[in-house]
């Protein structure tokens, strides 16, 4: 068998959009199924930085939280 000596690439990037995309959908459907309309309560909550805007159900608060911090370290190593 013959070795192979390229050099794996892992990027974080991919991993961090996979995981903002799939955290906006939890958090968007825990909205919607609390009948919250979840553009409304997202934009809320951006342009207020205001948790309350965000439904406890489906441990939204806190991945939208996570997610929030997910945001800041991508612009973090992209400035590095």
């Amino acid at each position: 068998m013959p070795e192979d000596h390229s050099t794996i690439t892992f990027s974080l990037d991919e991993v961090r959009e996979a995981d903002m995309k799939r955290i906006l959908l939890t958090v968007y459907d825990a909205l919607k199924e609390k009948g919250y309309n979840p553009i409304s309560q997202l934009v809320g909550y951006l342009l207020s930085e205001d948790p309350t805007y965000i439904t406890t159900h489906n441990n939204a608060r806190s991945l939208t939280i996570s997610l929030r911090f997910c945001i800041i370290v991508s612009w973090s190593s992209e400035s590095f």
